[in-house]
C-alpha cells in the first residue's frame, strides 16, 4: 500500500490557492493506492474535488486554546534552543525573530502531533507533499526522521521561499529543515538558486517544476481602433502597489487624450474600498477614462474573462512575487503583459511578448509601457508571442503531467 498526503493551506475552501485547480486535474493520474488531502484551514463552501481523492479535516481542527498550550513545550525545545543559537549569532538580541521561531516551532509542534495521530490509523509507505515550506512541511520532516517508510516533499513559492517578505528579514527553521526534505521543488531556476545559497541544501534534492496553466482553444481579441482596455487582477493588499496602476492609467489618459481607457481589475481585499475612492479621484474626471472594480472572482470565471473580453494588456506592479499564475493565464490567451523585474517574471515576460519593467517602476514607467503596447507596430506578433510563452514553458499539461510522474516515481 502507498498513501500520498496533500497538505495545502486551505484548499479545497476558499479563498486562495486557485491555482492549485489546474494542478489537481492531473492528481487522478498519480500512482498511489490512496490520496488524501490534507487542508490545514477550512472555512466555508470546498471546491470540488477530482474523484477518488479524500478529504481529511484533522489538521484544521484547532482553537486559540490549544495553540497557546503548545508554546510552553516550543519553549523548552532543542528544535527552538537551536533557533535561538542561529539568532544570536546572526541576529542579536532581535525578539521579534525569537517570537516568530517560537510560534513557528509551537505550530511544528501542534502539527507533528496531528499527523502522527493520522499515521497511526495508517501503516503504508506514505509520501507527504506539502504545498508550501512551512511549518507542515517541518512538521513531516520530523515524522520522517523517526519512520523510515515515509518521504518528504515540498513546493516552495514566495512568502516561504524569500526573507524579505518576512518582518524581520527572517523564515524561522528554514536552515534547520533544509536538508530533510527527500525533494525540494521551485518555480524557477532563480528561486533554486536563492535557496540554495540562503538555507543550504543538496543539489540533488532541488529541482526546477514550474507551475502551469491550461491553454486556451480560444485566444483573446483586441479593443477596437482608438480603445485601449487595461486589465489586472490581484488581491488589494499593500504590496500589489495598485495605487500604482491608477496613477499611470491617468497619466496615459491624460498624455493620449484621443484614446478611449478602460481599466477593469479583478480580486477584493483589504484595501478594495479605498483604492476605489483613489480611482474615483484620480480618473473620474477624465472623460476617456472608465474603470471597473469586478471584485473577487473564481478562477474559472476569471480565465474566461480574458477570452470573452477584448483586452489590450495585462498589469501587474507588485513589490514582490513568485512567477505569478495570473500573467500565465492572460499571456496564454495572447494577452501582452507589463510587469516589474521580481521574483520569476523575468522567465516570462521579455521584449518580444511584452514590458518587463524595473524592480520598482513609477507611474510614469507605467505609462509609457502602456504606449509601447498600444502604439506597437507589431501588436499581432506581441500577442501571438505572449501565447507561444506559456505554450511552450508554462503548459499545465506538460508540466503538471512531469509532475506527477516525479511523485509517482518517488
Amino acid at each position: 500500500m502507498k498513501t500520498l498526503y496533500i497538505l495545502t493551506s486551505s484548499y479545497p475552501y476558499p479563498p486562495g490557492e486557485q491555482f492549485i485547480e489546474d494542478e489537481a486535474c492531473y492528481w487522478k493520474n498519480l500512482n498511489y493506492d490512496r490520496v488524501v488531502l490534507l487542508p490545514a484551514l477550512t472555512s466555508g463552501k470546498p471546491r470540488q474535488l477530482p474523484d477518488d481523492i479524500e478529504l481529511d479535516l484533522s489538521l484544521s481542527q484547532s482553537n486559540k486554546f490549544l495553540k497557546a498550550f503548545w508554546l510552553f513545550p516550543a519553549l523548552v525545545s532543542s528544535i527552538f534552543f537551536k533557533e535561538c543559537k542561529w539568532i544570536f549569532r546572526k541576529k542579536g538580541l532581535d525578539f521579534n525573530a525569537l517570537y516568530l521561531a517560537l510560534k513557528e516551532v509551537a505550530a511544528l509542534k501542534r502539527a507533528s502531533v496531528k499527523l502522527r495521530n493520522i499515521l497511526r490509523k495508517d501503516d503504508s509507505s506514505s509520501v507527504f507533499y506539502c504545498y508550501w515550506n512551512n511549518y507542515y512541511s517541518y512538521a513531516a520532516c520530523e515524522l520522517k526522521n523517526k519512520l523510515s517508510r515515509i518521504k518528504v516533499v515540498s513546493r516552495t513559492h514566495r512568502y516561504d521561499l524569500y526573507e524579505s517578505q518576512s518582518s524581520s528579514g527572517y523564515l524561522p527553521l528554514k536552515r534547520q529543515y533544509a536538508k530533510n526534505f527527500d525533494k525540494i521543488f521551485f518555480l524557477s531556476a532563480e528561486g533554486k538558486q536563492y535557496f540554495e545559497e540562503r538555507y543550504g541544501i543538496e543539489s540533488s534534492s532541488a529541482e526546477v517544476s514550474p507551475l502551469g496553466v491550461p491553454i486556451p482553444k480560444v485566444e483573446s481579441a483586441g479593443s477596437n481602433d482608438g480603445e485601449f482596455h487595461v486589465v489586472s487582477l490581484s488581491f488589494c493588499a499593500p504590496i500589489k502597489r495598485i495605487d500604482k496602476i491608477i496613477d499611470a492609467i491617468a497619466l496615459f489618459a491624460e498624455n493620449n487624450t484621443d484614446v478611449k481607457v478602460r481599466w477593469t481589475h479583478i480580486g477584493g481585499g483589504s484595501l478594495l474600498e479605498m483604492l476605489k475612492e483613489l480611482a474615483v479621484s484620480r480618473l473620474g474626471k477624465a472623460n476617456n477614462v472608465s474603470f471597473e472594480f469586478a471584485g473577487m472572482m473564481e478562477n474559472r470565471l476569471a480565465k474566461d474573462f480574458f477570452v470573452s473580453n477584448p483586452v489590450d494588456v495585462f498589469v501587474n506592479s507588485s513589490e514582490s512575487e513568485g512567477i505569478p499564475v495570473s500573467i500565465m493565464e492572460a499571456m496564454s490567451t495572447g494577452i501582452p503583459a507589463i510587469a516589474p523585474n521580481i521574483g520569476g517574471i523575468a522567465f516570462l515576460i521579455d521584449e518580444y511578448n511584452g514590458v518587463l519593467l524595473s524592480d520598482s517602476p513609477d507611474a510614469n514607467e507605467i505609462s509609457l509601457a502602456f504606449e509601447h503596447v498600444f502604439y506597437h507596430e507589431g501588436i499581432d506578433t506581441l500577442r501571438r508571442r505572449a501565447r507561444e510563452k506559456i505554450q511552450n514553458e508554462y503548459s499545465a499539461e506538460i508540466n503538471y503531467a512531469r509532475f506527477v510522474d516525479t511523485l509517482n516515481n518517488l
